[in-house]
């Protein structure tokens, strides 16, 4: 074109066109990072404006991605699950025993090595990150799997895994706006529910009952049978009623088990649902878009006016579900994040989340929030049945695997951020709520005969018991009337596997 139009000669042309053209085929490694998440808004765009306006019309997309955190979620995923992986020896042709890494007959490094050029999909554990801003909903961070030249499969988004107890604070968000707080008490007895045919009898994770306990104490150690009991107590339509209502959009089947995560759904599903955790109640739907323009600069959409949100649970309830999920984190089943430690919130940042664990091992589950991030994070194999267990033989839960990648992430985000800067979470109206000091185990007003079973609770404004404790008595630590209702006939209704804290 240029030697025809005369604006060089036929000879520099003839160099030209003899030139090695010089074409790096390698990608850089950042982009690289962004696989998953570019993949993810390729897809959108085209299921939105069609192939010919992606490929052919000069779109320009404006993305939610932060790129520093993204860099860290990858570098979150990776550094924990080394730390995970069974080592492969070649001197060996096997793997090194150690009773504290994963056992399954392959792992990463081994998959590039000598897997990798035999078909299927790869069988080393994956992973799955996605960070979230609960004011904006902006998609912040995405990790899809362990390697996107492997599995382009995006677990994120596409995968439907069940969540386990990471699935308990929908069930309780109902019972709080239904008039529970904190503070009430909840039985944790055995439970036997008429599957017809056959019982299903849901255990805890430590396989012992522990009697008369408050919904805080339920949620902060993650007590099956509790959940279930709440579940029954406010209707399994009205949980999953709530859980579409706050974001999950899956279909949830309505079963007795589904307080313990008898469902499917994908870790975007999980963050977007957890939003009004953090935002006192206002749902918002995660985007990956800021903006997209035609190649004139037209505006074809925009997310950069935030949104109000959609209110989905009082203000209230929602500081309520936000105090005892915050109680998970500082001295609950989420207490290794040490997110707390020194009694000081990390970054000044105060926290809240749920570990959540299949009662396979087939999935571990932690969705943790702040006021400016929510995350989800999930491991597990693509193949169901694959367990994930240490060479010892031991069962890894959401706190063991799942929990140290999120420290890890959200440590590293907000490492270098000014405490004084931090934003809180919404507070809540004066005289909303009320505290009292109860007897964990009857739920009434501590008398000094309580002792350690006193504790700090708190109400809806209004509900605070006006009677004292009946079980302990001056001089006595024991019970003058320990007789508990036997609550062991529910509805006949269909279970699945139970979950894990």
């Amino acid at each position: 074109m240029m030697r025809e139009e005369g604006y060089i000669t036929p000879e520099q042309a003839g160099e030209a066109m003899a030139a090695p053209l010089d074409v790096s085929i390698s990608r850089p490694e950042l982009e690289q990072e962004w696989d998953y998440f570019s993949e993810y808004v390729r897809q959108y765009l085209v299921s939105r404006y069609g192939w010919s306006a992606v490929y052919e019309q000069g779109l320009q997309v404006y993305t939610t991605l932060d790129p520093d955190m993204q860099e860290q979620a990858v570098f979150a995923i990776d550094s924990v699950m080394a730390l995970r992986d069974p080592v492969w020896d070649p001197a060996t042709g096997g793997y090194r025993s150690d009773p504290e890494r994963l056992r399954f007959p392959s792992s990463y490094e081994h998959w590039q090595t000598v897997e990798d050029t035999l078909s299927g999909s790869p069988d080393y554990i994956q992973c799955a990150l996605v960070a979230v801003d609960p004011r904006t909903g902006y998609i912040r961070a995405m990790v899809g799997g362990r390697d996107f030249q492997d599995s382009e499969f995006n677990r994120a988004v596409q995968a439907r895994r069940q969540p386990g107890s990471a699935f308990k604070p929908f069930v309780y968000a109902e019972a709080v706006e239904q008039g529970w707080s904190p503070g009430s008490v909840v039985l944790d007895q055995p439970v036997v529910v008429d599957l017809s045919p056959g019982q299903w009898r849901p255990r805890n994770y430590d396989g012992r009952f522990h009697g008369m306990v408050t919904v805080r104490e339920a949620v902060q150690r993650s007590y099956n049978v509790s959940a279930v009991r709440v579940g029954m107590a406010v209707g399994i339509e009205a949980v999953a009623a709530r859980a579409h209502s706050m974001g999950i959009e899956s279909d949830l089947p309505i079963v007795n088990s589904l307080p313990l995560g008898s469902c499917m759904v994908s870790p975007l599903e999980m963050a977007q649902a957890y939003i009004p955790f953090a935002t006192g109640g206002l749902a918002r739907g995660a985007t990956p878009i800021l903006r997209v323009e035609d190649r004139y600069g037209n505006v074809l959409e925009s997310n950069e006016q935030y949104s109000t949100g959609t209110r989905v649970m009082s203000e209230t309830g929602a500081w309520l579900m936000n105090n005892l999920l915050q109680s998970v984190v500082s001295g609950g089943t989420a207490y290794g994040s040490h997110w707390y430690a020194g009694g000081v919130p990390y970054s000044g940042r105060r926290a809240g989340g749920k570990t959540g664990t299949t009662s396979d091992y087939a999935d571990a589950w932690f969705m943790g929030f702040t006021p400016d991030l929510v995350t989800a994070v999930w491991v597990g194999y693509d193949d169901h049945i694959v367990r994930i267990r240490l060479q010892s033989g031991r069962g890894e839960a959401g706190g063991d695997i799942a929990l140290p990648i999120w420290t890890r992430f959200m440590k590293n985000v907000f490492r270098n951020s000014n405490p004084g800067d931090a934003p809180s979470f919404p507070g809540v109206a004066s005289g909303a709520v009320e505290h009292a000091v109860i007897c964990r185990q009857s739920g009434l007003l501590a008398n000094a005969a309580c002792g350690d079973k006193a504790v700090d609770e708190i109400f809806w404004a209004g509900t605070v018991p006006t009677q004292t404790c009946p079980i302990h008595v001056s001089g006595s630590p024991f019970a003058t009337d320990t007789t508990l209702p036997d609550f062991t006939e529910f509805d006949r209704s269909g279970g699945a596997r139970g979950a894990r804290p």
